[in-house]
Formats: C-alpha cells, sequence, structure tokens
C-alpha cells in the first residue's frame, strides 16, 4: 500500500495550472518538522516534500494554500525522471494527494 500523511505548513502559494486536457492541477511545498535530540539538546530538522493536488479539489484549494498556512493531506508518493537542461538524467519525489483539512487557527487568530 503506497499511502502517506503529513501535517505541516506550506511553504509556498499553491500555482494552479491546466493540462493541454483540461485537467486541473496545483502544485506547492509543504514543510513538516521534527524534534530531534542532538546530544543533550533538541533540534528542530524540517523536510520539504512537493505536493500535487488534482481535478476538482486543486480548483477548489489552491487559493486557500498561501505560503505559512497549516494543514493534514493524506495521499500517494509518486517518483518520476527527466532529462534536465543540462542532459542530466534528474529525479523528483510527488506527493499526489487524495485529501487535505485544513488544521490551526484561522487567519488572524494567532
Amino acid at each position: 500500500m503506497n499511502r502517506v500523511t503529513l501535517v505541516g505548513n506550506s511553504g509556498s502559494d499553491a500555482e494552479l495550472k491546466y493540462t493541454q486536457g483540461g485537467v486541473a492541477f496545483c502544485k506547492f511545498r509543504l514543510a513538516t518538522n521534527e524534534r530531534v535530540k542532538k546530544g543533550e539538546t533538541y533540534e528542530t530538522v524540517t523536510e520539504w516534500h512537493n505536493c500535487v493536488l488534482w481535478g476538482k479539489a486543486a480548483e477548489s484549494f489552491a487559493p486557500h494554500i498561501v505560503k505559512g498556512k497549516w494543514f493534514a493531506c493524506e495521499g500517494g508518493i509518486r517518483y518520476t525522471q527527466f532529462q534536465g537542461d543540462d542532459g542530466q538524467t534528474r529525479y523528483m519525489t510527488e506527493i499526489h494527494l487524495d485529501s487535505i483539512e485544513f488544521v490551526g487557527p484561522k487567519q488572524g487568530q494567532r
């Protein structure tokens, strides 16, 4: 089963685009934090995830996915490879989301 659940902050505003076939999708980066013990102290480690949301959900949520917004999402991991402008093979990992839920305080309530 290919399933991942993430809770974090959007690191960028969502970019809403359409495929040549007219299917909506939006892409954005999500930051997740984890506290890791380093010796006698704790350090916050941030991981960045490339997220993609498709279809009507992309059209509905894209305007609300803004930098700093905190939410939970669930989907599957997809690995792709492509040729870079320099001819080198590049690899990308994306989380293709099935669901998204905004959590935390509403705008202006902090």
